[in-house]
């Protein structure tokens, strides 16, 4: 089972409004708030269902919440890449 997500981390939109929409889903970006039982009072933008108290999350380069329930944390592999592709990003071709 995975951590919670947390402020910094990378997580991505994987799933719809509760509503079935689902405009930003594939979205990525960094936690940098979250904000629990937050009531925004905001609509859906498609059907213009009111979206009622939720715990939300800021993401960087994104100028509203995300319902937590529709993200998923992101872990990058830092050991992806092999010690010869990283001697070539180093060096200059």
């Amino acid at each position: 089972m995975s951590e919670s997500i947390k402020v910094g981390d990378l997580v991505m939109v994987v799933r719809p409004l509760w509503c079935g929409h689902g405009k930003k889903l594939g979205a990525v970006g960094a936690v940098i708030q979250i904000l629990p039982n937050h009531d925004n009072g905001e609509k859906c933008d498609t059907c213009h269902a009111l979206l009622g108290p939720s715990t939300v999350v800021s993401l960087a380069g994104h100028e509203r919440p995300f319902d937590l329930y529709r993200l998923k944390r992101i872990d990058p592999d830092a050991n992806a890449i092999s010690e010869d592709a990283r001697k070539t990003i180093k060096e200059p071709a």
